[in-house]
């Protein structure tokens, strides 16, 4: 997956530059580049999540972005999906969460809106990197397997 780092930061850039995802360069990807998944459309490379392992079953869905030209045709939808499959059939996952400021796709897909303080381990790794730390607009989110 180490070849897919530049299309990884392709996808991201986009919503990186508009504040829209937190910050992430070449290393923080190279770290982590196992959790992530490409969606591809026609030999191109059109959009990309990763999956996190937070121990004890539970599983975040993070840095979900589809190129522009493409959104609003089911990528991040199969994407999403993708990665439920992911968790439940290869991870042994029981619970699925996501930070987003596009609840509805989520919810379209059976997560239900939860608390955010259910998360701190999240909070503390990413959420308190972030300059909107004290006045966030994403929503927590969560399917339970």
């Amino acid at each position: 997956m180490k070849e897919h780092i530049g299309d990884i930061l392709g996808i991201l850039n986009p919503y990186m530059q508009l504040g829209k995802l937190l910050p992430r360069d070449k290393d923080d990807i190279l770290r982590c580049v196992d959790d992530f998944f490409l969606a591809s459309f026609d030999n191109n490379y059109v959009g990309c999540l990763a999956i996190r392992d937070y121990c004890n079953g539970l599983f975040e869905i993070r840095s979900l972005a589809v190129l522009p030209e493409v959104s609003r045709q089911g990528v991040g939808s199969t994407l999403i999906k993708y990665a439920i499959e992911i968790v439940k059939n290869e991870k042994d996952g029981q619970k699925v969460f996501a930070l987003t400021r596009c609840s509805n796709v989520f919810i379209r897909l059976g997560f239900e809106i939860v608390p955010m303080e259910m998360f701190p381990k999240k909070i503390w790794f990413d959420c308190s990197k972030c300059k909107k730390l004290d006045d966030c607009d994403e929503v927590a989110v969560l399917y339970e397997i």
